[in-house]
């Protein structure tokens, strides 16, 4: 199991939501004020991501590690923390669930061979709020280039949290992989490495609901490249909103309608009285005006290339750590992976760090997946205003294997 920061909850941070992956957190900034009066189609810089475009693997008949016949079945436990460092009214959030995961197929997804993982359950009494949480996952183990590769094509992400005073929160978020996403590599070898990132489309349905208001929307698609430039249009919160991050780290976002939108763009860093600035440039009513922001970017230089990037490595045998509960000094490989994002138009950077724990014939026994995500205000002062840090463990706590 494995949740992802992805980039579309950025949607949320206009009005100060703060978005978790995997789930999902936070987006980025960066670009040229030009970028406003051309804005080409999408479709021409973002192939959308399409995995029936990829050559369709071959199965493997005999799993090699994990599990994988049609009507495994998985319990695991399930805990979510967020704790906000700095700046934040929203300090902390707890879910803890009990999840029941069944496998099936072969099938296909999208055009490719797949099993489906359908995991389904509801928080525990003693979390902030219940709810009801269901994750799909299309999967299979395929034979390429002489080695077995465990791989994700793309998965279903979907909760329903109770929280007080009569709200409900409906949420729905669809990730599509244009290659296969490799979890790991077979047989598994102390010290291999190999790249995850890859190109997605990711569609989101948010939406709360109490009996005295209509829902509010938060929905939207969005196509980002494997080097973490990306498109996203959208509704926030009934307000459509328009966001685009170049590969050189610039870019724009238009919030609101047609009639009156406010526009910025965000250029590259350059040289400024005290150091380097980027240029911030707002359009509104006909009028704009440009910012010189205070470089926010790690080291103070030009944003990262590329701008996101994730990778693998097989760290060789060790014991499930304690956070792993009834799996706590398990004998397993670990799988590290790591995400980092720079998101220029946003104004944000994170890193994600997933440990998998793989025991050969149960598959993984643990995840743990860490997520430190820095918020700037990068319109004005450049300023850090939030910090936020998740945690997410999933642990094997028994199997039926057919």
């Amino acid at each position: 199991m494995r949740s992802r920061i992805l980039v579309l909850v950025a949607f949320a941070a206009a009005a100060g939501v703060a978005g978790c992956s995997g789930t999902s957190t936070a987006i980025p900034p960066g670009s040229n004020p030009s970028a406003l009066s051309s804005q080409e189609s999408a479709a021409q810089r973002f192939p959308e991501a399409n995995p029936a475009a990829t050559a369709k693997p071959t199965a493997t008949p005999t799993p090699v590690v994990y599990p994988f016949k049609n009507g495994d079945q998985f319990t695991y436990s399930f805990a979510y923390r967020r704790d906000s460092i700095k700046g934040s009214t929203d300090t902390y959030v707890l879910l803890d669930a009990t999840l029941t995961s069944v496998l099936s197929g072969p099938t296909t997804y999208n055009g490719v061979p797949a099993y489906e993982l359908r995991s389904s359950g509801k928080t525990s009494s003693g979390s902030t709020y219940p709810a009801s949480l269901d994750y799909v996952d299309y999967m299979n183990l395929i034979s390429t280039g002489g080695h077995t590769e465990y791989v994700d094509y793309g998965y279903d992400h979907s909760d329903v949290l109770d929280k007080c005073c009569g709200v409900t929160e409906y949420d729905d978020t669809k990730v599509a992989y244009a290659t296969p996403f490799v979890e790991n590599v077979l047989p598994e070898t102390t010290g291999a490495t190999w790249a995850q990132q890859v190109a997605i489309k990711e569609t989101v349905n948010d939406y709360d609901h109490t009996a005295q208001n209509s829902p509010n929307i938060l929905s939207g698609t969005l196509t980002r490249a494997n080097d973490g430039s990306y498109y996203g249009s959208g509704m926030n919160y009934d307000v459509p909103e328009t966001r685009d991050v170049r590969s050189d780290g610039t870019g724009y976002v238009i919030d609101g309608p047609a009639s009156a939108p406010v526009e910025w763009a965000f250029a590259l860093p350059e040289p400024g009285k005290s150091g380097n600035v980027i240029p911030a440039t707002e359009r509104y009513a006909g009028k704009s005006g440009t910012n010189l922001v205070p470089d926010w970017y790690p080291g103070g230089d030009a944003p990262a290339k590329p701008l996101a990037s994730e990778t693998a490595r097989d760290l060789g045998s060790a014991k499930a750590p304690s956070e792993c509960g009834k799996q706590a000094g398990t004998g397993a490989m670990h799988i590290e992976s790591t995400y980092s994002q720079l998101d220029p138009i946003v104004g944000f950077t994170n890193k994600e760090v997933i440990d998998n724990y793989v025991v050969a014939g149960k598959g993984t026994i643990c995840t743990i997946d860490q997520v430190l995500e820095y918020d700037y205000d990068r319109e004005v002062t450049g300023k850090l205003t939030k910090t936020i840090k998740t945690s997410t463990v999933w642990v094997l706590l028994s199997e039926i294997l057919k």
